[in-house]
């Protein structure tokens, strides 16, 4: 049993880290994680209707590569219970869906088809992509209404409901996920890349650097090393500007 922290020497905690599913020794100082098992990587080569399934890498290294489903084994599995659970881990959907209201989720979407949303959700079950996490965007304009539709739609298909409330820039004000981990700003290790090739460093930042100015490499390494322990707010930017 792992005691002290390997990178600085603090003592270690046993907890799930953030974006796993597993307990694991973390660093109560620097939060680094300290893995425990077999250092053997099994996988598996997905196929449906003649066509295979692939991951684009969100995490270094090789960050957005193509790759198959796979990952290190944890103890006390069979490589064939290692590869199911690395691909329901790495493949599993993610899907938007703020209301069941077919009129509403066109206003919201700018004239998209909830019946498409619906299909795919139905396609994502029929092919084993478990679990299905529906992330639903909580606004002043949600009804009570909405919220329990969607509570009863998930929950006789079982799928996994995520309500995020929707972050208010102007003010610097957000709040965690129901159902779900988000809203921690001194666990957050993610940026936004927007459409035109801005990385923002923290939602409430209204630091952007620009790849055509920087370079990929030299705007994410700015971003980086600008990203705030805390940010405070982002009276420049809207969500339709930045996307989200």
């Amino acid at each position: 049993m792992m005691k002290f922290c390997t990178a600085c020497g603090h003592k270690l905690v046993k907890k799930v880290p953030p974006g796993d599913s597993l307990e694991r020794f973390v660093c109560a100082s620097c939060q680094q994680v300290h893995y425990q098992n077999p250092r053997v990587i099994t996988g598996c080569i997905a196929h449906w209707q003649g066509k295979i399934l692939l991951c684009r890498r969100a995490i270094e290294p090789h960050t957005g590569s193509w790759t198959l489903p796979a990952g290190y084994m944890e103890n006390d599995e069979t490589m064939e219970q290692g590869a199911l659970r690395e691909a329901r881990e790495e493949t599993g959907a993610n899907i938007s869906l703020d209301t069941l209201d077919p009129v509403r989720y066109r206003e919201l979407t700018r004239g998209g088809s909830i019946q498409k949303v619906l299909n795919g959700i139905d396609a994502s079950l029929e092919s084993g992509l478990t679990p299905v996490k529906i992330n639903c965007v909580l606004t002043p304009e949600t009804t009570p209404g909405e919220i329990e539709d969607l509570r009863e739609f998930c929950g006789a298909r079982e799928l996994k409901l995520r309500f995020i409330r929707q972050m208010d820039l102007q003010r610097g004000k957000f709040w965690k996920v129901e159902g779900g981990q988000g809203g921690h700003c001194t666990a957050c290790n993610r940026m936004r890349l927007t459409v035109d090739g801005r990385f923002i460093p923290c939602l409430f930042s209204e630091k952007e650097y620009s790849i055509s100015e920087h370079g990929i490499q030299g705007a994410f390494e700015k971003a980086m090393e600008h990203k705030p322990w805390k940010g405070k707010a982002n009276t420049r930017s809207t969500f339709y500007r930045i996307g989200g």
